[in-house]
């Protein structure tokens, strides 16, 4: 008797008799994807970038989410980059994150604070 997924089948075995039962294998459940999501708190005027793409939401909380990533599976390297007029003169802001397939995760970028600014000069050539 072969069933089926979903299937019942009654099967009677009669002692010493020989005879066969073949059941399907459980189904195997594939990786599925987990909200990922990120929340930014930039200056409300900054353009923002997330992994090298523009992005087109304004205000100074920005909320971003994907379901690229399983639960648990990490993104090395997630880059975003905030700019803005800063004393009549462009800033920005590059950070590499690592996402969590699954995770949340805020971050605070302001390229008039000092301690953002020093890091981005560290990173111009």
């Amino acid at each position: 008797v072969w069933l089926e997924a979903g299937q019942q089948q009654v099967v009677s075995f009669t002692a010493g008799a020989a005879g066969e039962l073949s059941l399907p294998a459980p189904a195997v459940a594939a990786e599925r994807p987990a909200a990922t999501n990120l929340t930014l708190r930039v200056p409300a005027d900054a353009s923002v970038w997330i992994a090298g793409q523009p992005t087109t939401r304004t205000g100074a909380v920005r909320r971003f989410s994907t379901s690229a990533l399983a639960a648990g599976q990490t993104w090395e390297d997630y880059e975003v980059r905030v700019v803005s007029v800063v004393d009549g003169r462009e800033r920005e802001v590059v950070r590499k994150l690592t996402l969590t397939g699954g995770a949340e995760m805020e971050l605070a970028l302001d390229p008039a604070s000092a301690a953002d600014v020093a890091a981005t000069a560290s990173l111009a050539p």
